[in-house]
């Protein structure tokens, strides 16, 4: 597949998710800054930036665009990727307001408990959502630095249970029966 058109598709549904994540509320720009420069926020996005960028670089410079088994890691990294940017944006725009970026364990963010669309299925499907975008990122470009992603699951291990905690202060009753139904990462699984 060529280069070109393959990491402008990319790039191209990492910033419609990040423009779903800034203008996909309704909270004032004032508010919207506030979180967007929250020291979780920037860590979330330097991993994600040092992710991409590094592996893009590695790719443009040692991987062959005319080797025949690209298509099918670019395919399928291609389904990955798109599942995992529909995943993210959908689960925004079902969370509305009751959202805010990843780790910032403010209540008074929460206007009420998503229970509904993909958080029937997952308690974090925002989270499996990105993973699953970088992931599909890493196999499109067929980046042998795929590894880099511990970076996120890291992130992600200590910051999930500490959101849950506050969910579990604000919601209590209702908090602990959602997850008793909803596994913490994926139903069927």
């Amino acid at each position: 597949m060529p280069v070109i058109p393959l990491f402008l598709y990319l790039y191209s549904g990492f910033a419609l998710l990040h423009a779903v994540w800034i203008f996909g509320n309704r909270r004032s720009p004032g508010t919207r800054l506030k979180s967007l420069i929250h020291p979780n926020s920037i860590r979330i996005y330097l991993i994600e930036v040092t992710v991409v960028v590094l592996q893009t670089i590695w790719t443009i410079l040692f991987i062959p665009s005319d080797n025949p088994t690209g298509l099918i890691f670019s395919g399928i990294g291609l389904i990955l990727f798109s599942a995992g940017i529909f995943i993210a944006v959908w689960s925004k725009i079902i969370m509305r307001d009751s959202w805010g970026p990843p780790g910032q364990l403010d209540s008074s963010v929460q206007r009420n408990l998503v229970t509904s669309g993909p958080f029937a299925h997952s308690r974090n499907p925002i989270y499996i959502g990105l993973f699953l975008s970088l992931l599909g990122f890493s196999v499109a470009i067929r980046s042998p630095l795929i590894f880099m992603h511990i970076l996120f699951i890291v992130f992600i291990r200590e910051t999930v249970p500490a959101e849950e905690k506050l969910l579990e202060r604000k919601y209590g009753d209702a908090f602990r029966q959602y997850c008793r139904r909803v596994p913490r990462w994926i139903k069927y699984i």
